[in-house]
């Protein structure tokens, strides 16, 4: 029987802050969704679709979709998958993860995690009998060592996963990481899990450096990512994966085997949406004004941080405001000062406390202005 091993502090932030009832009187930065609605042309395709008489679903996804997904990561990367055998629409992130690292993982492989990191990815390895293997992204820019990664291979080593733009800080991988990532898994059989998820979210005209960037980590990846970011859409749970044919083959059997289908309707709605586009909505440049809303000022108060480069997610450290441990100092924030963010050591295995929070940035204008004010006035 596949059970998980213990409990899980971010798996539980993350359900009990689904089932919060909302506060006007707090500054709630916390939640992992964006808080803009979807556009309203793509809610009326979604009504049309709803009505149409033909229910024939693809157990891998609605074909023109897939055909839309691999010409968008043709033109913007140069790396060609077919959507007949290597593009499948999924019901949502979590339900890929848990799809891919069911399908690769068996009792002793291990898996190269970086934190703090995405609360999904454990607790799959461990139910699934692999061993985490744990490397910790270093501060102020939560970068990677590679020379860490490089140690930490052994012949067991089956998969690291990297995310980038990053979930939890906001951080983003450069060319350099991607070569160098390249030249530690060439001459072994080890896989890659990339989630691209906030690809579309990427500030100071950075470039996202996707893996279908480059042809030789592409033969031995997935890429996990979708939607939703650019179009609001988290709660409609649709998604995709890219992977070769050789290795796509096994994810889909066992996709079969957990779903039917992602919803057909919001598949369809989804891509009429974007075929209708002359180009994709540029979110990012909403996103850096309201992440620029929030930091204001902020260069002079007690809280030290580095400018998020992708996600809605920032990261503030407090250790010249206070020793008490992070858990215990977000608790100490809402109660006094009103405002509820989220401990950056629920994204650790262990009991590591860096003195770090995280907040949610896609929020209200006027909250980021509450909020502003708030950090600036700590002491």
């Amino acid at each position: 029987m596949i059970e998980l091993k213990k409990n899980f502090p971010g798996l539980s932030y993350i359900t009990s802050n689904s089932k919060s009832i909302p506060d006007s009187s707090k500054i709630d930065l916390t939640g992992e969704s964006s808080f803009t609605n979807p556009p309203e042309e793509l809610l009326n395709l979604v009504a049309e679709a709803i009505r149409m008489e033909d229910r024939t679903y693809d157990v891998d996804g609605y074909y023109p979709l897939r055909e839309t997904v691999s010409n968008i990561f043709f033109n913007n990367y140069s790396y060609k998958y077919n959507p007949e055998t290597e593009v499948t629409i999924t019901s949502g992130f979590h339900q890929t993860y848990s799809t891919i690292i069911s399908a690769l993982i068996k009792d002793g492989d291990e898996v190269i995690l970086f934190e703090p990191s995405y609360y999904t990815y454990l607790p799959i390895i461990e139910a699934n009998g692999g061993r985490p293997v744990y490397i910790q992204l270093k501060q102020p820019d939560f970068h990677i060592n590679w020379d860490e990664v490089q140690k930490v291979i052994t012949a067991r080593t089956r998969l690291i996963i990297i995310n980038s733009p990053h979930h939890i800080t906001g951080a983003i991988l450069a060319a350099s990481d991607m070569e160098r990532l390249n030249k530690i898994m060439n001459g072994t059989n080890i896989l890659l899990l990339s989630d691209e998820t906030y690809a579309s979210v990427i500030f100071e005209g950075y470039e996202h450096q996707s893996v279908a960037r480059y042809p030789k980590l592409a033969e031995r990846s997935f890429i996990i990512s979708g939607f939703s970011k650019l179009l609001s859409t988290d709660s409609w749970q649709i998604s995709f994966c890219l992977a070769p044919e050789k290795l796509m083959a096994n994810i889909r059997r066992m996709q079969h085997f957990q779903i039917m289908s992602a919803n057909l309707p919001f598949q369809i709605a989804t891509d009429n949406f974007i075929r209708q586009q002359n180009t994709l909505p540029a979110i990012e440049t909403n996103l850096q004004k309201k992440r620029d809303l929030l930091l204001k000022g902020l260069k002079n108060s007690k809280v030290t941080f580095l400018p998020s480069t992708g996600s809605y997610f920032q990261v503030f450290n407090y250790s010249k405001l206070s020793p008490l441990k992070d858990v215990a100092y977000c608790k100490q924030l809402s109660d006094e000062n009103n405002i509820i963010v989220t401990p950056l050591s629920y994204f650790y295995h262990d009991t590591i406390d860096l003195r770090y929070f995280r907040v949610n940035f896609s929020k209200t204008d006027e909250l980021l202005m509450r909020a502003n004010e708030t950090l600036l006035n700590l002491s």
